[in-house]
């Protein structure tokens, strides 16, 4: 008599469902256990693993409970059940040559230690394990198929949903309960909130979690390293990346490719962060550099021989290069005099918006002709460049060219895809979206010295990030280095006869709505001039200042 133990498995692979499942297994095998009469030495043994890698550890139990003498037999629907690798196989191979399992049965056939069953039994887990690898080929090509027409195989990743449906050819659309949560966080990046900050921010206020998937994963909140993967991952770009190859996805993307850059440089430490707390009764820290050697002004309240408490700013003097800086300290009210005065150049006379307006509509309207051929341009271009991705497959398959002159074309072709996909978005957008932030930042720039010099050290600090992107102190004087879009209303605001100079203004105006830097502003323009935003609608109707030179009126 034998002590048999019967061992089922199902595989978790899609590609596997053809095999009997786990109780459909056990009723054949059973019946074949008892026709023989045969009684299990231990209860069965069911695993749901796939046989493709070794390390299975119900396996491993069975194989010790042959070695150990408690079982000598084994009961299995088919021998590709207990091994699809050559190390299984080869570990039950050498059991039965060495008499540690006496007979293996199958429904089919019983492999006794004989060399006609020795024979057949390396046959058919050689086919077992040719099999895996076919199958793992085919899901590869299958793989690389699909991500050739943009098609993500995988996963969705977080912020995503797929199309319903079968297959692996179904497009990914934005998950409504992520996609713009995600978004709202890479803004913040771009912003140079810290990511800590971020972090606790998605995962307490937000409740972000992984989608939830089969057999009960995901649906957890997100944790530190996927958090961080997020800002990393090409994927929200709109490009694919699979095993060093990259493919153009058509998925919607969650950032631009420069803003993607941009967090990377972040990320990374290359941009010269302002985000970090600092001290609340402290004006202007963390704001101001050192004209002469670079380095951060510090500041320090002091006591003066009469008791008057005082706060001035000095260099920390610990540059790399200078063993001691020169620059004398200043104090904060002469400080604060120059900020103001310099700033005061932001208060444009209301003429000027209402100039301003009139050209940034005779643009848009420029926009909504040109708009239409540049379009059916990159659209024309966009098409050609789907076209050679396609050929250069092709000459692939025909080995016209190497695997590794394919990829650097490849690599090439996603990344003019890419370039073209994104100036096609940025025709959606025109103009005229920007045109109430701008109406916001001349109503916030015409106050802005009331408000330095009214409002709480906090929100003086709060007011400069806002409209500048760097101060420097050198021989007590102050220089103000400001941000879009009051660097060009500065500029503008001095231009002499500006309805008679259309070309010029217009010119500025386009550059400034292009600069990254304007639109991160915009996005968050509201909140710097609640009570006062200009509307698209009240520009044309501001009122214009009696005292102001108007246009045509000998101001050229």
């Amino acid at each position: 008599m034998i002590k048999p133990i019967l061992y089922l498995r199902k595989s978790l692979e899609a590609s596997d469902r053809q095999a009997l499942s786990l109780d459909g297994q056990l009723r054949v095998v059973s019946a074949i256990a008892t026709s023989r009469n045969l009684a299990l030495a231990v209860p069965p043994l069911k695993e749901s693993m796939s046989a493709k890698k070794p390390g299975r550890p119900l396996f491993g139990e069975m194989i010790a409970a042959l070695h150990s003498g408690r079982a000598d037999s084994i009961l299995c629907w088919q021998l590709d059940r207990l091994s699809r690798n050559p190390v299984d196989a080869g570990t039950l191979m050498w059991a039965v040559s060495e008499g540690i399992i006496k007979e293996i049965i199958t429904p089919e056939r019983t492999y006794r230690n004989t060399p006609e069953d020795k024979l057949f039994m390396s046959f058919m887990f050689g086919m077992s394990t040719h099999y895996s690898d076919q199958l793992s080929k085919n899901i590869q090509r299958g793989n690389e198929d699909a991500m050739a027409l943009g098609f993500w195989p995988g996963k969705p990743k977080l912020g995503y949903v797929r199309e319903p449906g079968a297959g692996r050819k179904r497009p990914l659309l934005k998950d409504a309960a992520r996609f713009s949560d995600l978004r709202g966080l890479c803004e913040s990046v771009l912003d140079e909130v810290p990511v800590a900050q971020l972090f606790r921010y998605a995962r307490n206020e937000l409740r972000l979690s992984t989608p939830p998937g089969k057999g009960g994963h995901g649906g957890a909140l997100i944790n530190k390293t996927q958090f961080y993967t997020l800002f990393r991952d090409p994927f929200y770009t709109g490009v694919m990346r699979r095993k060093g190859k990259t493919y153009p996805g058509n998925h919607p993307p969650l950032v631009t490719p420069d803003e993607f850059k941009r967090m990377q440089e972040i990320l990374d430490g290359r941009v010269n962060s302002r985000g970090r707390r600092q001290t609340r009764d402290i004006p202007y820290r963390g704001l101001l550099t050192c004209g002469r050697c670079g380095a951060r002004l510090t500041a320090m309240w002091t006591t003066n021989r009469h008791g008057q408490k005082y706060l001035y700013y000095y260099c920390w003097k610990k540059r790399r290069g200078y063993t001691f800086c020169k620059e004398p300290s200043v104090e904060l009210k002469k400080l604060e005099a120059q900020v103001v005065e310099q700033l005061g150049a932001l208060a444009a006379p209301t003429h000027w918006l209402d100039a301003v307006a009139e050209i940034i509509r005779k643009d848009a309207v420029r926009d909504d002709t040109e708009g239409v051929a540049r379009q059916a341009e990159l659209q024309r271009q966009a098409a050609a460049t789907r076209n050679k991705l396609a050929r250069l497959r092709g000459l692939l398959l025909e080995e016209r060219i190497t695997g590794d002159e394919y990829d650097a074309d490849r690599r090439r072709l996603v990344e003019q895809q890419v370039v073209l996909d994104g100036e096609l978005a940025k025709q959606v957008r025109t103009k005229t979206d920007y045109l109430e932030p701008l109406g916001i930042a001349v109503s916030f720039g015409k106050t802005i010295a009331n408000r330095l010099t009214c409002a709480n050290d906090a929100d003086k600090t709060e007011i400069l990030r806002a409209v500048t992107s760097n101060m420097t102190l050198k021989a007590k004087k102050i220089a103000v280095l400001l941000k879009e879009p009051f660097r060009t209303m500065a500029s503008l605001a001095t231009v002499p006869g500006m309805c008679t100079r259309e070309n010029e203004v217009q010119a500025s105006l386009t550059k400034m709505f292009e600069d990254p830097e304007f639109q991160r502003w915009a996005r968050h323009a509201d909140r710097w001039d609640e009570t006062a935003a200009l509307s698209t609608r009240d520009l044309p109707g501001a009122q214009i200042d009696s005292n102001a030179p108007q246009c045509g009126s000998g101001s050229r």
